[in-house]
């Protein structure tokens, strides 16, 4: 009776894993292979290891074991959801998006396959009931403690083949395990190779008439989108365009494409400031350089140097500008118009990440129309959200599964392009126009060849361009997002060579090629396109663990290559590179980040509308945090809650949820926590905690979060709370 109750109880802690496991082959066209079983290996080791937890607390909690097991079955099914979106395992330095009310709402809420999700958190926790009932299955603990750690430890010995993704041959929770035993090592001298990446390079010749000065630019930031959806670029690669975009195909062909267009990081904070600014993003898993900036500001990003060379700028994005400091970042490079979600009355679709791509453009065009009765020129910068899961269309193109469902965002979002250009030409705006068409990051193919092509395709945008002089042409020079300012200044005859921007200008052609680095912060990999087909891809921990290959057209991204040995010292450079690029521009102990910039915010009416989130920090061990709100409620409407929380990936560290507030009241909240180790992810958020709230607007004085080293003479024996004002009332510290 001992023995079956045990292996009952086993096979609910391990049929979640390997039905997720078996359902992310099967859904990706896998092959099964040989690393494939490590990762079976790999689920068996972390079940015994949770078995051991739940028979622990079986013995004296039968009920809370049994809830155990359901958020075991829980966190299965959210890997199978972080491997379907990002092609990766769930990672816990990006949990904390889980937490993140705009995620919540838009993403985790939104399940891909509900019937596998109520199958995991339903059948789980049953078999785990039956097994535990009576105290059936009292077997002790320590056998499988020991026999998941000798297991996990041969399959830790194994190789792995670095060709075949990490998620294949690892749980997630053994991967989190082994990168934080692993101790990076990116410290590398700087050559004059390494110097020469982060300096810009005009020495190419144009291959169009330059300088073409008080050009207006409309830079258009696609959400996730793929290089493999332009079918001129798709073919350049070898490819069959995986979705179908007619219009954006159809610009390619008829002006300019970039066949091998590199996304040098992923999220959109990362190659939106890439974009913006010439500068590398962060080669690595680390605070990104948009947090960096919004906080201290840095070098000159585009939109600051047309601005001072009399352009008009402004910003425009479907989201609230308040996710990832984007509302601080973009005043700090240079816009003098920045409008986000909150600037959207009306809109055709409303959803949790935001306007519609269509709403979006057609705002745009109405700025871009006013702009061009002024004697001066603009530059026009957009950033979408509908190809975003769970992708804010309208209702009749909703589908069941993710799949159709992304295919009818990008369709929706090629149509709105579409009306967009064509609404600039009927009124003249693209015979003075430069139009650059990108995305911030690719979500891949899920249905490559191979590991190697899926792994690649994350890095992989489009980037299409309409200018005025009617060139037609297809570039298939590598060009990083970091090249995007650089080519834009120079076209533009400004002085590019003595500014602030690395790389070289994509209207030039160069004799020689160059290395291009690129990283995925998701996969944990740092990559390079070299010579004049080589590819690397680097693991991001242990930079020799490297594979090298010969692409076989002209388009690296595609599917036909040849892996090649790795030469000695061949890869110093690529090092020196990653160790600058991770340097950090905070140095100090002591930060400071006001929250929001915008002083209103008008409600919605949506459930959880987000007023703050997005800031992912890291705090070192051993700092106060002190987080302060102090806002009132205008206008005329029923009452409504706040919510409060300070969070990481790992745990909530505050949580208050207000009284009702009626229109007239204020709320002024302020407290410390103090923390004995650093935290990666930490987040304060606002939101509106009720369904309501339209007709009022939010006025935000103060949304303050710092942090600084505890005082020795003040340091506690335990993290927690050390001030904390009752919310609705005034701000005070409390001793």
């Amino acid at each position: 009776m001992r023995r079956a109750a045990s292996a009952l109880l086993l096979a609910a802690l391990l049929i979640p894993p390997l039905t997720v496991r078996s359902t992310l082959l099967v859904e990706g066209g896998f092959a099964p292979a040989l690393p494939d079983a490590l990762g079976l290996l790999s689920d068996l080791a972390v079940a015994l290891l949770a078995f051991s937890l739940v028979r622990v607390v079986a013995r004296g909690q039968r009920a809370t074991a049994v809830a155990l097991v359901a958020l075991w079955a829980l966190l299965q099914y959210a890997g199978y959801e972080h491997v379907r979106e990002l092609g990766a395992g769930l990672q816990f330095e990006y949990a904390a998006y889980l937490a993140d009310p705009t995620f919540l709402a838009g993403s985790a809420l939104a399940p891909g396959r509900p019937g596998l999700l109520i199958a995991l958190v339903l059948g789980a926790p049953l078999l785990a009931a039956v097994a535990l009932r009576g105290g059936a299955a009292a077997p002790r603990a320590l056998p499988a403690l020991a026999g998941g750690l000798v297991l996990l430890a041969l399959v830790s010995a194994a190789p792995r083949d670095p060709a075949r993704l990490a998620w294949r041959q690892r749980h997630f929770v053994h991967e989190n395990l082994e990168r934080g035993l692993r101790r990076a090592s990116v410290l590398a001298a700087e050559t004059d190779a390494v110097r020469a990446v982060f300096r810009p390079d005009l020495g190419g010749q144009p291959w169009l008439p330059l300088p073409q000065p008080r050009r207006n630019v409309l830079l258009v930031i696609f959400e996730g989108l793929s290089g493999a959806f332009v079918e001129p670029i798709a073919t350049a690669n070898g490819f069959t365009s995986e979705l179908s975009m007619p219009q954006l195909s159809a610009l390619a062909r008829q002006h300019v494409a970039a066949a091998n267009f590199v996304l040098q990081q992923r999220q959109t904070n990362r190659g939106v400031y890439a974009l913006l600014c010439g500068d590398l993003p962060k080669l690595g898993t680390a605070l990104a350089r948009m947090t960096e900036y919004a906080q201290t500001g840095g070098r000159a990003c585009l939109p600051a140097l047309l601005r001072a060379a009399g352009y008009r700028t402004a910003y425009l994005q479907s989201a609230p500008l308040s996710f990832m400091f984007k509302d601080r970042f973009m005043a700090r490079a240079g816009f003098e118009e920045i409008e986000g979600e909150h600037a959207f009355g009306q809109a055709l679709v409303h959803g949790p990440w935001g306007v519609d791509d269509r709403t979006l453009f057609r705002r745009a065009l109405e700025r871009m129309r006013s702009f061009a009765s002024e004697d001066r020129p603009w530059f026009v910068a957009l950033l979408t959200v509908g190809t975003h899961h769970p992708f804010t269309i309208p209702d009749e193109l909703q589908q069941e599964s993710r799949d159709a469902g992304f295919s009818a965002a990008v369709g929706y979002a090629d149509a709105a392009l579409g009306e967009l250009i064509d609404g600039m030409r009927a009124a003249g705006l693209l015979e003075n126009t430069l139009v650059l068409i990108t995305s911030d990051e690719s979500s891949g193919l899920h249905q490559a060849a191979d590991d190697v092509t899926r792994r690649l395709s994350q890095s992989w945008g489009p980037l299409v361009l309409i200018e005025p002089t009617g060139q037609r042409r297809l570039l298939t020079e590598p060009i990083g997002q970091s090249d995007v300012a650089l080519s834009i200044a120079d076209y533009l005859g400004l002085d590019a060579a003595d500014g602030p921007f690395i790389g070289r200008s994509l209207f030039r052609s160069y004799p020689q090629p160059r290395p291009l680095f690129f990283a995925n912060t998701y996969q944990r990999r740092v990559g390079a396109l070299a010579g004049p087909d080589l590819v690397y891809l680097c693991d991001e921990q242990r930079l020799d663990e490297c594979e090298k290959y010969r692409a076989a057209s002209p388009g690296r991204f595609g599917p036909e290559r040849m892996p090649l040995p790795l030469a000695p010292g061949e890869l110093e450079e690529r090092h020196g590179v990653v160790a600058r690029s991770l340097r950090s521009a905070v140095a100090s102990s002591h930060q400071a980040y006001d929250l929001i910039a915008e002083p209103r915010v008008r409600l919605t009416g949506a459930l959880d509308q987000k007023i703050v989130a997005g800031s992912y920090l890291h705090v070192p061990a051993g700092s106060r945090i002190e987080v302060e709100f102090d806002v009132t409620l205008e206008g005329r409407g029923r009452p409504l809650r706040l919510l409060h929380l300070l969070n990481d990936p790992k745990r909530v560290y505050a949580r208050r949820v207000t009284r009702r507030l009626q229109p007239g009241q204020r709320l002024a909240l302020a407290y410390a926590y103090d923390t004995l180790e650093s935290i990666e992810g930490l987040q304060a958020i606002l939101l509106v905690h009720d369904a309501g709230g339209q007709g009022l607007t939010l006025r935000v004085d103060r949304a303050h979060l710092a942090f600084r080293p505890i005082p020795l003479a003040e340091r506690p024996r335990t993290s927690g709370i050390v001030e904390h004002t009752p919310a609705g009332a005034p701000s005070a510290r409390a001793r």
